[in-house]
């Protein structure tokens, strides 16, 4: 996980735990504190698959954004929405740019 990712669950797992002295704690403060805990890494690995969907139809390996996102952080997703998106040549089966008309390797033209 990156750091901010670490320090931003230290930080609640310190609330969590940190019973000040002259208060009483109810029920409902434990159940907030704990949805907070569980929450940011379910929505930070949420997010990382986000990614690996939107990868996906760019004719990008999901497998491989989620990994990058999972180790990195989530914001690669602004990079990924400015890469332009691959297609397969039928015959060949080299990806190409959505945007050319012919195919760089085999010179198979795209309607």
């Amino acid at each position: 996980m990156p750091g901010i990712v670490m320090i931003a669950f230290a930080i609640m797992a310190s609330r969590f735990f940190a019973v000040p002295v002259n208060q009483t704690l109810n029920a409902n403060d434990y159940v907030l504190n704990l949805v907070e805990i569980i929450g940011v890494p379910i929505s930070y690995v949420g997010l990382c698959f986000v990614v690996a969907i939107i990868a996906h139809p760019k004719g990008r390996n999901p497998i491989y954004w989620l990994f990058i996102s999972l180790l990195v952080t989530p914001l690669v997703l602004i990079p990924l929405l400015l890469i332009p998106g691959l297609k397969q040549c039928p015959l060949c089966r080299q990806k190409v740019d959505k945007k050319v008309m012919f195919c760089r390797l085999c010179g198979h033209r795209f309607y």
